[in-house]
């Protein structure tokens, strides 16, 4: 519980709740014990600790297909056979340059494929350092989580492994080797959490909502940003 303020500890213990039953936590019991809105950070700090890796994909199915139970393996199909085409349209739309066409090039070319109309804050740099960052061996990871400008949730990648994190809080870890996961695991707390996409991602975001989650975008939400790339993808796509 190291990662909980001591209110919140206090009336956990007051429960009798101790760190060996906090998985059992339901988002129901967790509001429960912290109700009101005065209590929102201390129930979404409880929730990520509460839910890492797979628990957080059936959070997202919960949300969006509650009686899908293929729905996670569903997605991940999906999310592999976007993958292997935006490679081909990275090429086409001169994003990448074969064979530049691995793991952090796609994620890279992402934003420039879907684009925003919204620039990036300045201390960001490019916006794809709202989805992942590459730590060099001389970076803090705690260091450049309370220096980034964004509070989003991020991905941050190391020679040993790799690190989503929200705001300043690491939330979980897992093997380089599924990094190209990582933005199921991004879009499925942007879910859990009900957080607001940033606006220089936005449309990358959005994009990833209706082609890969398959969850519809009210029409009055449809920006021209969204309209022009999804436009776009089809085409090449069909």
């Amino acid at each position: 519980m190291d990662k909980l303020d001591d209110v919140s500890i206090a009336t956990l213990r007051a429960a009798n709740i101790g760190e060996d039953l906090l998985p059992s936590l339901s988002r129901d019991d967790i509001k429960d014990l912290f109700p009101g809105p005065e209590n929102f950070l201390r129930r979404r700090a409880i929730w990520l600790v509460v839910n890492k890796d797979e628990k957080v994909l059936d959070e997202l199915q919960r949300v969006i297909q509650p009686t899908n139970s293929q729905y996670i393996s569903e997605m991940k199909s999906r999310w592999e056979a976007f993958y292997s085409k935006v490679r081909f349209y990275g090429v086409m739309k001169k994003a990448m340059k074969p064979p530049k066409t691995l793991n952090g090039a796609v994620f890279r070319a992402l934003q420039l494929l879907f684009p925003s109309s919204t620039m990036p804050p300045k201390k960001l740099g490019l916006s794809s350092e709202a989805l992942f960052h590459v730590l060099t061996t001389s970076e803090d990871p705690d260091v450049f989580l309370r220096q980034r400008p964004l509070s989003c949730p991020v991905v941050l990648v190391s020679e040993d492994n790799c690190m989503i994190a929200i705001g300043n809080m690491p939330v979980t870890t897992f093997n380089t080797e599924r990094f190209n996961e990582g933005l199921l695991y991004l879009m499925a707390y942007y879910y859990a959490l009900h957080l607001t996409y940033p606006k220089c991602i936005s449309t990358l975001l959005s994009v990833l909502q209706t082609e890969i989650l398959q969850d519809s975008i009210h029409e009055q939400d449809l920006t021209p940003s969204y309209k022009k790339a999804i436009g776009e993808w089809k085409s090449f796509i069909e």
